[in-house]
């Protein structure tokens, strides 16, 4: 197991028992969604805290399908689609622009 993998697992599975199931999938989707978005060969050490906080977001919003806000009383949801601004600017500055 590579040392990235090792420290992200160290990060997400430290913080529920169930979560070690669904790490390895997780973990090969949002590697590569991260390598692809950023334009890397491969995720370095500097990028491990941005790869366990995208991990955390996707494990958190499993199984809500978007859902940003709920009302009861007046039976309301809003639905994201999208991820929240921190982690878009963080990613933004991973980002390698290429010609």
């Amino acid at each position: 197991m590579d040392t990235v993998k090792e420290q992200v697992k160290s990060i997400v599975v430290g913080l529920e028992s169930s979560a070690e199931a669904k790490f390895d999938t997780l973990y090969a989707l949002e590697s590569a969604a991260l390598i692809e978005y950023c334009g890397m060969p491969e995720i370095t050490g500097k990028h491990v805290a941005l790869l366990a906080d995208l991990l955390l977001h996707r494990y958190n919003t499993l199984g809500r399908d978007g859902i940003s806000a709920e009302s009861y009383s007046g039976v309301s949801y809003t639905y994201s689609t999208d991820l929240p601004a921190t982690l878009h600017r963080r990613l933004n500055r991973a980002r390698r622009l290429s010609w």
